[in-house]
This record gives structure tokens, C-alpha cells and sequence, in this order.
């Protein structure tokens, strides 16, 4: 039996277990629904992927942005007055065209091996490369960057882009809003508590005035059954104090009293089972697991983006490279052009063709450089790095690329398909969501059915002046029906209406999925096929433009041959290694791409991953 201090003080418990929650931080709030949302995708990655990631939407502290940002502010002020010394040299300076130098032209056996005959174009190579080292110059139109070069590997790359893209962070905290908006569904579905306390002050007249203060605490727990039903708790504690001396009849200036309430209500028509009760809360559980597979697949697509961007800066490298030696080639022809037109071997009109040549060649170079720096500055974009980064992709890369060749398919059409519409995560959503239109089909034709709801309720007071010491001689209860009979449905019948109609628009998504998956593989078979043939080709391009540009470097010195032959030899030559390295470049995208529209690409730690594809059933 409670004893009276104790019912003076249980008021006051209940006052401080309602104020001591509300100390709580927003900092423990931001950390409780972190953890909950963590726990929650790690559940449902491990269902769907067999392992969880440690998902997070926290930004790394040493991302690579950051660090590099940091290193160029304490650089900025260091090197302001060295940056103003840097400025590219006037245009005017670097003279292009002909060399004013007057040249001996140069004699050469005129059967030597092929090997003999590199060599010595070699060596021309590089003396005209050592005398023209002014206009050999690598073009730049802005300021050279502050930062040591780092270079990249595609590994490299990718994790950097994890850490720093903005694209991929958005994707990462759309993840986990989605599932922050399962936790609140969750949430419904439990028992809810509810804690609160007032404090009213009053003033009344008469002799002398009563001034009373009242203390009103109230506990709930409220829960949702499956069945549709609503369970209400509640228990709530008055204290009343008096200030003036006035008693109260128990002779006493305070009083007290409480009361528990509990009430219950529950659908046995519209609004009763599990099916349409929960509706909410299963919509939001698969909303968490298509956003989860969306993220997956933006995973694989911007994988290949990376990669992508990352393999064409290591294309149009190759491709400076292989311009500048063809600009080399063609001042060197120039060189001998002017040597034969001294002695009058050669006339003016091909002296200037060659001179042409030369200029368009210088010309290529400089675009091919200049593309290569927009390039980059748009992968550092994708990256999330700032522009003042100083990246370069590694040449190794590209290396490993042509060491290995061409991979062989592994699949047919028929098979690559199976896998594809097997495991193309954003195809199963359309497939799941048509699932998802036919349950809301289902949940708004209840709502045109009849309503009618059972409903009762029962209250229990204390003794006068007890907390705890319920009469339950003195309970109130209640019973009661309501029936609502379905006259007007206007919305519930429009409503209705529009879910068949999404339903059957759902169909058609899913269908045209289906198409989508089905025309993706086809086009990257094609394009595997015929990629494979350009290679192939572009192999025997190059093959034929060696021979021709060594044949005409033995005659073109003899004067045995138009210089337009040799030009066209040399230009040839230049755009078969550039369309060699673009046909592998293309070819390993395209490999990528394959494995993204089959859905088996992952990325991991190590870079980009392609799975073996599951084993076919037999039936």
C-alpha cells in the first residue's frame, strides 16, 4: 500500500522522468538514427547481395579533395610571385614552318633492311627533335598547377571517386533517407510511449483569494495490431496544491488523484488484415530494397563512367604521342624537301606541301593537348577533386591493356540474356514494382467496401488523495458500434480507378524493361563483334604503314618519289596507331559495359570486377 510520501513524491518522479529525456543532445538524436538506419541496410545488403558494406553517408575526413585543397592553400602564398614568372612566353616567340637553316641533304644506302632503315629514322628523329626543342614545347594555356603529380591507376580512380564524387555521395544519402523513412513506418508498428506534463496556475476570487497550481502528469503507450486494430493506454496523475491556506476537504492544502484509461478500437470491413493495415509499412520496406539495388547499379554505371574517362585520357596520351612524332616526321620531310629544292631537285609547290603538312601536323598536336587538358579537368570533376589537382593516369594501364589483348566472349545471345534479365538490378525493380501496383490494386478496393468498427473503452480512478490505489468498483466502460455504409465513394471509386490504371502502366514499364535489357545485350554483343574485326584491322593498318613509311624514307631522300607520297605515308601511319589504341581502348569499355548490362559487374577494393556468370540450369 502506497504510503502518503510516497504519494507526495510520485507526482515529482513523474515530472523528472519526463524532463530527463528531453536533455538528450541533438547529436544523440543525428548518432540513434545513424545506427538504426546502418543496422537496417546491412540487413537487407546481406539479403540482396550476400554481404554487408558498412554503408555510411559520412564524408571520409581524408578524402583526397580535402587533403589536396589544404596543400594548396599553404602553397598559394609561397609561389604567387613564381606563378607571375611562369606565364607562357608571347606566340611570337616559337617560330613554326620552315627552319631558315640551311641543310645538307643527307645520303643513304639505297637497300637496307627494314631494321637499318628504323634505325637511321630514328636517329633523324631525334636530331630533328633536339634542334626544333623550342617549338617541341608541350603547349599549356593556363597556369601550371601548385600540387606534386599524382598518378593514378584505375584502382586509384575509383576509390577516389567513392570518397570525393558528389554524384556518388547524393546516390549514398538518398540510400539512407530511404531508409530512414522505413524506420519511422517501423516505428508505427511498435508499441509508441508518450510522456507529458503540464503546470496550470489559477487565481480565483473571494477572502481571502484561492490560488491553486496544478500538476497534471500523463503516461501512453499506443500500438497498431496487424488486424487493423488501435490499443490506447494511458495513465495520468493530478496534483493540485493550494497556496492561500485554504484545505481541501481531506484538511490538507494539496490533493491528488489519478486515473487509467484504456480504449480499443478494431475494423471488421474496410481496414481489417494484415494485407491492407501494413500496406505502408511493406511499401516502405521494399522502397528500402529497390533504392538499395538502384544504388548498386549506379555503382556499376558510374564504375564504367570512371573508367570510361579514365581509359580515354590514357587514348589521347598515346594519341600526343603519336602526333608529335608525326609532326616530328613531317618536319623532317620538310627538312629534305628544302635540302632537294636547293640543289633543284625538288620544286616549290611540293616544298610547300610538305611545309603544309608540317603545319597541320603541329596543328593536330596542339588540339590532341589541349583536348587532353579539358579531359582531364572534367575527369577531375567527376572525381570531386578541385581544378587545381594535379593528376595523371598511369601508362602502365594502358600497357597492361595491350599485353592482354582482346579477351574472348564467353557467352552467346541467348545466354547473355538469361543472365541479364536474371540479374539486372534495375529490371527487378520494374518486375517487383508491378507486384507492388497489384497489392495497391487490392488495398483500394477495400476502401470501397463498408466500414464498421467495434470500439470500447474502460476507466479506472484512485482513492481520493492515492496515486496508485485504483477502485475498480468505481470503472467506467463503454461499448459501441459504427457502421458506414458505402453511399458516397466518389474518391474511394476514383481512386480505385487510378490504381488499375497504374497498374496496367506498371505492365508496361516492366515490359518495356524487359525490351530495354533484351536491345542492351544485342547492342554490346554487336559492338564486342565488331570492335574485335577494328582491332584486327587497325593491327594490319599499322603493319602496312611502317612498310610504307620506311619504303619512302629510302626514296623520298633519293628524290625517287613524289612528296606527297611521303607525306600520306607518314599521316597514314599516324592515324593507324591512333585507330589501333582506339580500337582497344573501345574495346575494353565496351567489354565493361557488357558486364554492367548483364549485371555482372561489381566494384571492389581492387577496382572493377566482372563475375562468372551463374551456372545454367537444367530443366
Amino acid at each position: 500500500m502506497p504510503t502518503a510520501s510516497t504519494n507526495r513524491l510520485l507526482p515529482w518522479l513523474l515530472l523528472a522522468s519526463i524532463v530527463a529525456p528531453s536533455a538528450c543532445s541533438a547529436d544523440h538524436y543525428r548518432r540513434d538514427a545513424d545506427n538504426e538506419v546502418a543496422d537496417l541496410i546491412d540487413q537487407k545488403e546481406e539479403r540482396l547481395f550476400g554481404k554487408a558494406t558498412g554503408f555510411t553517408i559520412e564524408t571520409a575526413r581524408d578524402a583526397l579533395r580535402a587533403q589536396l585543397l589544404a596543400e594548396l592553400e599553404g602553397l598559394r602564398a609561397a609561389r604567387q610571385a613564381e606563378l607571375l614568372r611562369e606565364l607562357l612566353p608571347p606566340a611570337g616567340e616559337v617560330s613554326i614552318g620552315p627552319a631558315k637553316v640551311e641543310q645538307e641533304e643527307r645520303s643513304a644506302a639505297s637497300r637496307e633492311g627494314a631494321l637499318a632503315v628504323q634505325a637511321k629514322l630514328e636517329a633523324r628523329l631525334a636530331d630533328v627533335e633536339r634542334r626544333h626543342a623550342a617549338e617541341l614545347a608541350p603547349f599549356a594555356a593556363t597556369a601550371p598547377s601548385l600540387l606534386p603529380c599524382k598518378t593514378l591507376t584505375l584502382a586509384d580512380a575509383l576509390e577516389i571517386a567513392s570518397d570525393n564524387s558528389r554524384d556518388y555521395q547524393q546516390q549514398k544519402e538518398q540510400v539512407y533517407l530511404t531508409a530512414l523513412d522505413l524506420t519511422f513506418q517501423r516505428y508505427l508498428f511498435s508499441a509508441r510511449f508518450g510522456v507529458s506534463s503540464s503546470y496550470d496556475w489559477s487565481s480565483s476570487p473571494g477572502s481571502p483569494r484561492q490560488r491553486d497550481g496544478t500538476l497534471r502528469s500523463t503516461f501512453s503507450l499506443t500500438r497498431t495490431l496487424a488486424s487493423g486494430g488501435l490499443i490506447v493506454f494511458d495513465f495520468t496523475n493530478s496534483l493540485l496544491s493550494r497556496f492561500t491556506g485554504i484545505e481541501f476537504s481531506n484538511g490538507k492544502n494539496h490533493s491528488t488523484s489519478s486515473l487509467v484509461d484504456l480504449s480499443f478500437t478494431q475494423p471488421l470491413l474496410q481496414g481489417f488484415g494484415k494485407e491492407v493495415v501494413q500496406e505502408p509499412l511493406v511499401q516502405a520496406e521494399r522502397g528500402a530494397v529497390y533504392q538499395l539495388r538502384a544504388f548498386e547499379r549506379f555503382r556499376q554505371e558510374f564504375g564504367v563512367t570512371v573508367a570510361r574517362d579514365y581509359y580515354s585520357l590514357l587514348q589521347q596520351l598515346d594519341q600526343i604521342a603519336n602526333n608529335r612524332r608525326s609532326y616530328l616526321q613531317f618536319i623532317d620531310s620538310r627538312e629534305q624537301s628544302e635540302a632537294l629544292a636547293l640543289r633543284g631537285r625538288r620544286s616549290q609547290i611540293q616544298l610547300d606541301q610538305a611545309t603544309q603538312s608540317e603545319l597541320n601536323a603541329r596543328n593536330s598536336w596542339i588540339v590532341s593537348q589541349r583536348n587532353y587538358a579539358d579531359a582531364l579537368d572534367r575527369f577531375k570533376v567527376t572525381l570531386g577533386l578541385p581544378m587545381e589537382a594535379h593528376l595523371a593516369p598511369d601508362p602502365a594501364e594502358l600497357e597492361a591493356l595491350r599485353g592482354r589483348g582482346l579477351p574472348e566472349a564467353r557467352m552467346a545471345e541467348g545466354r547473355a540474356i538469361e543472365v541479364a534479365l536474371d540479374g539486372r538490378l534495375d529490371h527487378l525493380n520494374e518486375i517487383e514494382r508491378l507486384e507492388d501496383r497489384d497489392r495497391q490494386v487490392r488495398v483500394s478496393a477495400d476502401d470501397l467496401r463498408a466500414a464498421l468498427d467495434l470500439d470500447g473503452s474502460v476507466s479506472i480512478p484512485t482513492a481520493s488523495d492515492e496515486v496508485l490505489a485504483f477502485r475498480g468498483g468505481e470503472a467506467t466502460w463503454r461499448a459501441g458500434a459504427t457502421l458506414d455504409l458505402p453511399v458516397d465513394k466518389l474518391s474511394e471509386r476514383n481512386a480505385y480507378r487510378r490504381a488499375l490504371i497504374s497498374r496496367e502502366s506498371q505492365a508496361r514499364a516492366a515490359s518495356l524493361s524487359e525490351d530495354r535489357v533484351k536491345e542492351d545485350v544485342r547492342d554490346a554483343l554487336r559492338r564486342l563483334a565488331q570492335l574485335r574485326e577494328t582491332y584486327r584491322i587497325a593491327i594490319e593498318s599499322v603493319d602496312v604503314a611502317e612498310r610504307r613509311v620506311q619504303s619512302t624514307a629510302l626514296t623520298l631522300r633519293m628524290g625517287r618519289i613524289q612528296i606527297r607520297d611521303a607525306l600520306d605515308a607518314t599521316d597514314a601511319l599516324n592515324r593507324a596507331k591512333n585507330s589501333l589504341t582506339s580500337a582497344l581502348v573501345d574495346h575494353e569499355i565496351a567489354r565493361l559495359e557488357f558486364a554492367r548490362d548483364t549485371g555482372l559487374l561489381r566494384l571492389v577494393e581492387s577496382g572493377i570486377e566482372i563475375l562468372e556468370p551463374p551456372a545454367e540450369t537444367r530443366g
